[in-house]
């Protein structure tokens, strides 16, 4: 019986049983074994309180980059202290995404997420934001494309933006960028851009409710060209977005918007089709971890 006992208040302590709801005391032995695996246990991020978002409509900056071939793995160094530092210490920074692209390593996407306007104003404010501005010139060519944003899809009790996550274990071996990330423009004539909201927001729902390899699918409407969209798409690794160009409701999709495109967005002597291959990423996380919150759904 006192085994029996050390046993199970033992096991009531991983996995955060309070002892009296064990109706067992904890015995010498079993305070031992405890204290020895919360040595071993790994630490946890703490949980940081976050301003919500009013309504859940949100302020999202799409962020594209090319780097200086020499200057990738630094860039991504920069790149990760201005997102970390945003999450970690701001507030109303609900997520700061990096993404690099998989066929051009030198191409980045940042995805940034505000629960409003005044709070990305208070962002630029930041040392961090400061330093990642003083050190990028030398890092990046200096055709990047900042479109200011606001959230089509999620909305209201659907939307989930926080990437952070309380049970989050801090480990390198999480940081290994497994995750399937899209993070591509779309131009559309403006006087198509309801019938295309409707449009991929039927797409939008469609892969979240039917497709257990997409994790989050955000779109968001540029605030000074509403022909402007950003299709924000997460999926648990490359298979899962392949598995997803084959389903019924992304093909609904395309058939749907095939004529909507402003195929003069790029000018005259451009195709709309290269501007939105020049901004695109596709690739995999650089920043956050794996193991983040990168579902569209409460936790």
């Amino acid at each position: 019986m006192h085994a029996a006992a050390v046993v199970l208040g033992f096991l009531c302590f991983l996995n955060g049983v309070p002892t009296s709801m064990s109706r067992v005391a904890m015995t010498p032995m079993a305070s031992k074994l405890a204290a020895r695996a919360a040595m071993r246990r790994p630490a946890m991020r703490p949980r940081q309180t976050l301003v919500q978002a009013e309504d859940n409509d949100v302020f999202a900056v799409m962020v594209s980059f090319k780097a200086k071939e020499d200057c990738v793995e630094a860039f991504k160094k920069c790149a990760i202290a201005d997102a970390s530092n945003s999450v970690e210490k701001e507030e109303g920074c609900l997520r700061f995404d990096v993404v690099q692209d998989a066929a051009d390593p030198t191409k980045f996407g940042f995805c940034e997420v505000y629960v409003n306007e005044e709070a990305f104003e208070a962002h630029k404010t930041t040392d961090h934001f400061k330093k990642f501005i003083e050190t990028k010139p030398s890092l990046v060519y200096e055709d990047e494309t900042v479109a200011l944003c606001k959230n089509v899809y999620p909305r209201g009790e659907k939307s989930h933006f926080s990437s952070q996550r309380a049970q989050a274990v801090d480990d390198p071996y999480f940081s290994k960028g497994s995750l399937h990330v899209i993070n591509m423009p779309h131009f559309i004539k403006p006087d198509c851009a309801n019938e295309f909201t409707d449009a991929i927001i039927k797409d939008a729902e469609g892969s979240l409710s039917q497709e257990p390899g997409c994790l989050r699918f955000d779109v968001f409407q540029s605030l000074e060209d509403p022909g402007t969209f950003y299709l924000y798409e997460v999926y648990t690794n490359p298979d899962a977005f392949e598995y997803h160009k084959g389903t019924p409701h992304i093909k609904t999709w395309l058939e749907t918007t095939e004529n909507m495109y402003d195929l003069n967005k790029a000018g005259a002597d451009g195709d709309v089709k290269d501007l939105q291959r020049r901004l695109r990423a596709i690739g995999a996380n650089v920043w956050p971890p794996d193991n983040w919150s990168w579902t569209a759904h409460k936790e």
